[in-house]
């Protein structure tokens, strides 16, 4: 995403986003002290912020319970005045129905069949996830489950053209004074994270994903290093929190600093088991929902914190849709590292095998 002094405007090319981020960018919507309503119909206080900044949302990996997660999110982040919320992609899970989806059907009455689920996925999307931050501007990622019924067609690698468009947005970058740091969001991880075996590295999209992130790291970090303002890379596709996840063997080589970098697919998706032994600064959590609050600075500089959701913080409205039974079975199972042979509970709608990269 790239900042026209007022508002971001989305520049983005098959999952790969950047937002620049300019003196002063937002600051007519500083906040100052105030209050905002809340699902309960009463009011909270808006934490302030320091003349010039500003603040953004971010997860990714919506699936299976993010219409439990998502509207959990949206209240729980008003406190903080975002500016806008950006989603890094999987938004619902279409190899299989997602639970959130399939559940509220059948507490109306409906048991929905694959074709059914196909065809209301997206739009369920859209009023449930999206539509619960009301007007607050929604910037959409693309992940590899919206592609699944296009398997063919979905390389995971970065094209050529998209290569050339990142060195292309970098260049004007590190010659326009305006704008002071970077930030670039994509689904999967670059190679050689801490979250490798479920990366751009992971080999199962071929050695040009591989190929293809490297190049796009090297870019990154060139531009870091020629023009000196800062670089934050954020990535979801792993459904766990880790901070620091370049900090490994291979990008550290020679003494070189890494690219800072999270990965936070935290927003409903089936958790995940971390990586083994991840190291204390990777701060690395699962079986957690949440989203990272970026507070961008008057001098482009952005501070990260990761705000976890809890059973409490879905609203009322959202929990009435639903069995009553779903919202805790999303909070205590909904993880491939708690229950690692747990039985679907909703249908698949594709085979296991056309999804095992996914």
């Amino acid at each position: 995403m790239w900042s026209d002094g007022r508002l971001p405007v989305v520049r983005t090319l098959l999952g790969l986003a950047l937002l620049a981020c300019a003196a002063g960018i937002y600051s007519a919507g500083a906040q100052t002290p105030g209050t905002v309503a809340n699902d309960t119909g009463t009011t909270a206080a808006i934490t302030p912020l320091p003349p010039g900044s500003w603040r953004f949302i971010v997860s990714g990996d919506s699936r299976n319970c993010g219409d439990v997660v998502m509207p959990a999110i949206a209240a729980h982040s008003a406190q903080f005045a975002p500016s806008f919320y950006w989603h890094l992609g999987d938004l619902r899970a279409i190899y299989k129905e997602d639970e959130d989806l399939a559940l509220s059907k059948a507490n109306e009455g409906h048991v929905p069949s694959c074709d059914t689920y196909e065809r209301l996925a997206w739009s369920d999307f859209v009023e449930n996830q999206i539509g619960a931050f009301g007007d607050l501007p929604f910037y959409l990622g693309i992940g590899n489950h919206e592609v699944i019924p296009y398997l063919d067609n979905a390389p995971g690698f970065f094209s050529d053209a998209q290569l050339s468009w990142l060195q292309h947005r970098l260049d004007n970058a590190k010659t326009d004074p305006a704008i002071k740091s970077i930030v670039v969001g994509m689904h999967e991880a670059l190679p050689d994270s801490r979250a490798n075996s479920h990366s751009m590295g992971d080999g199962k999209s071929g050695p040009n994903a591989r190929l293809s992130g490297e190049k796009a790291y090297k870019a990154l970090l060139s531009f870091r290093d020629d023009s000196h303002k800062p670089v934050y890379v954020l990535a979801s596709h792993s459904h766990f929190y880790m901070e620091n996840i370049f900090d490994t063997p291979q990008l550290t080589q020679n003494g070189v600093k890494p690219l800072p970098g999270w990965i936070v697919g935290t927003a409903g998706a089936v958790r995940y088991a971390l990586p083994p032994d991840p190291p204390a600064n990777a701060r690395a959590k699962t079986d957690i929902y949440g989203y990272l609050l970026a507070t961008v600075g008057s001098d482009g500089t952005i501070q990260f914190s990761y705000e976890q959701i809890h059973e409490s913080d879905v609203p009322h409205h959202v929990r009435q849709r639903y069995p009553e039974t779903l919202v805790p079975w999303c909070f205590a199972h909904n993880s491939q590292n708690k229950e690692p042979n747990a039985v679907d509970i909703t249908p698949r709608c594709i085979p296991p095998q056309a999804n095992s990269a996914h």
